[in-house]
């Protein structure tokens, strides 16, 4: 598909990628240091989509998950109050968890593996310290930013519809930003599989959004386009994926036990992940099983 962006925005996000490509050097948080696996990265270089700040989709986000969730001009006003100078964009980021790390956690089936569970556990201090050096980057640019993840307004919330949600979905923002569409299991498959995490902005900058290159919420799921997946479903060791979907009460439960028995940090967890792993969509947009 043809760019279309100018000169001026295909400079700035190539030049933001290369930052962000040293920071994932630089960083030791981006080192699985003190894991037994001595400094080895956790995370790839992300992909990267733009959505404009008053696309129909925020809106639409709030009106089903709930009053509490932020519209982007909602999350800019709260650490920006006052006159905004230029249209809003949405930048999304995708981390991608590394390949040696996807080997591991394949034939892993009750508990994640070592590798990921580092990742996991790690994931805030990481996501914080990147967060603020892209924010940095941004404002030697002239561009205001806010990462409403780490508002202080930002918390968990309950879901007349949905149960268990919070103020912003970085997931959820990153199918607007074109950055690909969930699976059964309700993770994204983006390019780079599901097996990512994301970052998320509100810029004070008009830039071109993304293509969407889908039309429906789970266009790019083998098993909701033809039938021809489905391995998420027995990858789940808490048989909390079916054929309607992903039950969150029955997965976060047994996040819940795995953390009992693993015993992560304070304020952390070792998550899970079967799921993302050992399945087609691991690692990059999948095609149909057979092929």
């Amino acid at each position: 598909m043809q760019d279309t962006r100018s000169g001026h925005e295909t400079v700035l996000l190539s030049d933001l990628k290369s930052s962000i490509g040293q920071a994932l050097q630089e960083m030791a948080i981006n080192r699985m240091a003190s894991s037994g696996i001595e400094q080895e990265p956790l995370w790839g270089s992300p992909l990267i989509g733009l959505a404009r700040g008053d696309d129909d989709l925020f809106l639409f986000f709030k009106q089903s998950i709930g009053a509490f969730y932020f519209l982007p001009q909602e999350a800019f006003a709260l650490k920006y109050p006052g006159h905004v100078t230029k249209p809003l964009t949405v930048m999304s980021l995708a981390f991608p968890h590394t390949e040696e790390t996807l080997q591991a956690q394949r034939v892993s089936t009750c508990f994640p593996s070592v590798r990921w569970r580092y990742s996991r556990q790690f994931w805030p201090e990481f996501a914080a310290e990147m967060s603020s050096k892209i924010t940095r980057w941004l404002a030697d640019r002239g561009i205001r930013s806010v990462d409403p993840e780490r508002l202080p307004a930002w918390s968990w919330q309950t879901s007349d519809a949905y149960g268990y949600a919070s103020n912003w979905s970085q997931r959820h923002t990153a199918y607007a930003a074109g950055l690909g569409t969930f699976g059964l299991c309700d993770g994204l498959i983006t390019e780079k599989g599901k097996a990512v995490r994301f970052l998320s902005f509100v810029l004070e900058a008009d830039l071109t959004p993304s293509a969407r290159e889908y039309t429906s919420r789970r266009q790019w799921c083998l098993h909701d386009r033809d039938g021809s997946c489905g391995q998420c479903i027995t990858r789940c060791p808490a048989q909390a994926i079916s054929a309607a979907g992903h039950d969150k009460a029955r997965c976060a439960a047994y996040c819940q036990s795995i953390n009992q028995v693993l015993k992560p940090g304070p304020g952390q967890t070792a998550g899970c992940g079967l799921c993302q792993a050992g399945v087609p969509c691991e690692h990059s947009r999948p095609q149909r099983v057979t092929d």
